[in-house]
């Protein structure tokens, strides 16, 4: 599964590069892009994963007890804080994303905002204490909502950098 969660963001990182080397104006795009996973907010939630996946002992499986690792789950201040960003570094992604999905709820907006930071399903359910299942009907949802032709998060990070 981490081998998995590694190949899939090799991937999404060959995406981002294959798009900024084709389109020079992305340049714009991908520097609002650096910045934005510059901010705090994003440094404090990449430090987070990093301090869950650091015990190599306790790897995170799909049938974890996701109470067991309430620690790392975000706060309500951590998570206006992340939409706020997101809102400030990337104007139109909200409006892009209500236009394509008009049902779009909070939970759903929260979990894009995640995405946008390349963060794989499980930390993600960890750092909203949701199950796995849960956010794996959620991330389906969202892809059938979308009509995304690739997986959540090549398709978030095309509409950014496009």
């Amino acid at each position: 599964m981490m081998l998995r969660d590694s190949l899939k963001k090799i991937k999404e990182q060959e995406i981002v590069l294959e798009i900024t080397k084709n389109d020079s104006s992305n340049n714009l795009a991908f520097e609002s892009y650096e910045t934005f996973m510059q901010t705090q907010i994003c440094q404090e939630i990449m430090k987070t994963i990093d301090r869950l996946h650091s015990d190599k002992r306790k790897t995170l499986k799909t049938n974890i007890y996701i109470k067991d690792y309430k620690d790392f789950a975000l706060s309500v201040t951590q998570l206006n804080s992340l939409t706020k960003t997101v809102e400030l570094h990337f104007t139109k992604f909200y409006s892009t994303l209500k236009a394509l999905n008009p049902y779009l709820d909070r939970n759903d907006w929260l979990h894009c905002c995640l995405y946008l930071m390349q963060i794989d399903k499980m930390s993600i359910c960890v750092l909203l204490q949701e199950s796995y299942q849960s956010c794996r009907r959620r991330t389906i949802k969202l892809e059938q909502k979308f009509n995304a032709k690739e997986d959540i998060i090549s398709f978030l990070l095309n509409i950014v950098f496009n």
